[in-house]
């Protein structure tokens, strides 16, 4: 005999309950969503996140309240999911506050069954990676441009003159460099 499907709303532990297995952990964002994309269940946690109380994000459509870019791609995405035609364990997407503020987000998910096989909704633990990217998104910049001027560095450049340098050849053009030195320019760029 098969074990009995699951509710349709699942209660998810408070991540401030105890139990033997737990360990303490920051709390992360999590919600549940029907078929429908209806929001089922939500943790106090995402709710303080997306800056309205749980109750009002209960019963809300995730896609039309929550993303602010590509909604229709975002819905076909989790349309094609529950049908499984298509699997998103992982995924990154950007979600909207109520201040409307942007907050990229990397979620795990699971889609739940009926014990028939059939989707009924999907359950997704979040991390807001905001300030992850936009340090990693500056890590890079910088690695190409001066912190001072922001202009492209010695880097920048080389990898510029290699890249026009081989198009040139495919292409059988020439090309110029110009190189310009400021005297005693050093003591400006210290000062």
């Amino acid at each position: 005999p098969s074990p009995p499907p699951l509710p349709l709303a699942l209660p998810i532990r408070d991540p401030q309950e105890s139990s033997p297995h737990s360990r303490p952990t920051a709390p992360r964002p999590t919600f549940q969503l029907g078929a429908q994309c209806r929001v089922v269940y939500c943790t106090p946690h995402l709710a303080a996140m997306l800056g309205r109380p749980a109750g009002e994000v209960i019963g809300c459509d995730w896609v039309s309240e929550f993303v602010p870019a590509d909604r229709a791609s975002t819905r076909e995405d989790f349309a094609r999911t529950m049908r499984a035609e298509l699997e998103l364990p992982h995924n990154e997407n950007q979600i909207v506050t109520a201040g409307g503020e942007l907050r990229l987000m990397s979620w795990s998910t699971i889609i739940r069954h009926e014990a028939d096989g059939t989707a009924v909704g999907a359950i997704s633990l979040g991390e807001d990676v905001t300030v992850r990217r936009q340090t990693e998104q500056r890590v890079s910049h910088l690695a190409y441009h001066d912190d001072l001027t922001g202009l492209p560095n010695r880097m920048s450049f080389a990898e510029h003159l290699a890249t026009t340098l081989a198009d040139a050849e495919r292409a059988e053009a020439q090309i110029a460099v110009l190189f310009c030195d400021i005297d005693a320019f050093k003591l400006v760029n210290d000062s």
